[in-house]
């Protein structure tokens, strides 16, 4: 369970956070916000959510050939050891020369 300002979770599949210990500037946040951040923080741990899973596509900035797909979902790291999500969202970001 969370106190109001932080949380930690046991080691699991993924570590959220700096050793799984959020912080949440009560100062400036919205009513409700440690809740919502905590309840976020269990279901990413429980896997009821995940971070890169959405219906979104993406291209790789470099080929535009290379196209993401991530209605399915995807792992970071599933087949290497640095982060490796490289592809700009069509939906989110734009990039202007």
């Amino acid at each position: 369970m969370c106190a109001p300002n932080r949380c930690h979770l046991p080691a699991r599949r993924h570590d959220w956070g700096n050793n799984g210990t959020q912080e949440l500037n009560e100062i400036i946040a919205a009513k409700g916000s440690s809740e919502a951040v905590n309840q976020v923080i269990d279901d990413l741990a429980h896997d009821k959510i995940e971070v890169f899973r959405g219906p979104y596509t993406g291209v790789d900035q470099d080929d535009a050939r290379d196209r993401i797909d991530l209605s399915e979902g995807y792992t970071e790291n599933a087949e290497r050891s640095a982060p490796s999500f490289h592809w700009i969202l069509d939906e989110v970001v734009s990039v202007v020369e």
